[in-house]
C-alpha cells in the first residue's frame, strides 16, 4: 500500500489526497511517514520528482510564452522577480 501512496504523490497528490483515493484515513499514512524513514524518504523523492516534472513543463512553455518564464522566476526567486506587493517583508 505504501508503494501506491508513493506513486500517487509522484503524480502530484498530497499524502491526504493519496490516502483518500486509496480509501485510507489520512492519519494512517502520516503515521507511516513518521515511523518509517524509508517511506518518508520515498515520499520526499516522489514529491521532488513531481516538482521537477512540473518545472520542466513550465520551462518548456516559457520558450514560447514569456508569461510562463516570468511566473517561474517570480516563484523561484520571489525577492528578485515577484511584484513588490507580493513579497514577504
Amino acid at each position: 500500500m505504501q508503494r501506491s501512496v508513493t506513486e500517487l504523490v509522484e503524480k502530484g497528490l498530497s499524502l491526504t489526497r493519496a490516502a483518500n483515493v486509496l480509501g485510507m484515513h489520512h492519519a494512517t499514512v502520516h503515521r507511516w511517514k513518521d515511523a518509517d524513514k524509508d517511506f518518508a524518504d520515498a515520499i520526499r523523492q516522489a514529491e521532488s520528482k513531481f516538482i521537477l516534472k512540473m518545472t520542466e513543463t513550465v520551462s518548456e512553455h516559457a520558450k514560447n510564452d514569456w508569461r510562463a518564464a516570468v511566473e517561474l522566476l517570480a516563484r523561484r526567486f520571489p525577492g528578485e522577480y515577484s511584484k513588490p506587493e507580493n513579497r514577504l517583508a
